[in-house]
């Protein structure tokens, strides 16, 4: 029986990992990008509002306004407020870089995976050593889960990621048969 037949419980756990750690990286990627539109949407709506309030200020020492227009004026005013105070409330541009942060960590556990898988299939790492480097990563992999929780995602995040395992935009059909939340 070949190394490979004897240890295939361990290259499996290691298989299931490597996509794990993917689905990882891919659902806090997603959310990165999520919160990074956010972040650019109440900033463009910001600026738009604040150019247009302060043309409007600038012209109110010249030009009489009506009072239908200082109102919507107001209005416009307090959406611009309401956009500052939720990027300041929400501050999802740190969000994006947290959830981008936890997502390459995951990338990197996926790839440390599939280099000792490849190591021990040629032979060149005991499996004793591939158990050893197995638990290491299943211990970052813990580590990365705890850190996460500070910038959980979402289900959308989750089923972009499905949506993009089963197009195979990054990955083989291989590693289908592992996935799950």
């Amino acid at each position: 029986m070949n190394s490979e037949a004897k240890n295939r419980f361990t290259i499996e756990e290691a298989e299931k990992l490597r996509v794990d750690a993917l689905y990882g990286k891919k659902k806090h990627y997603n959310a990165s990008d999520r919160k990074r539109c956010y972040h650019s949407a109440l900033g463009v709506t910001q600026i738009v509002l604040n150019v247009l309030l302060g043309s409007y200020l600038f012209g109110m020492g010249s030009i009489a306004y009506p009072d239908s227009l200082n109102i919507v004026v107001a209005i416009l005013a307090l959406v611009s407020a309401t956009a500052a105070a939720l990027q300041t409330f929400y501050n999802f541009e740190r969000q994006a870089e947290l959830h981008r942060s936890i997502g390459t960590r995951y990338l990197a556990v996926a790839k440390e995976c599939s280099r000792i898988i490849a190591y021990h299939r040629d032979a060149a790492i005991s499996a004793t050593a591939l158990r050893e480097q197995l638990e290491q990563l299943a211990v970052t992999c813990d580590q990365i889960n705890a850190d996460g929780e500070k910038c959980p995602t979402s289900k959308r995040d989750y089923r972009k990621a499905q949506i993009g395992f089963s197009a195979e935009e990054e990955y083989t059909s291989s590693e289908k048969q592992y996935s799950g939340e």
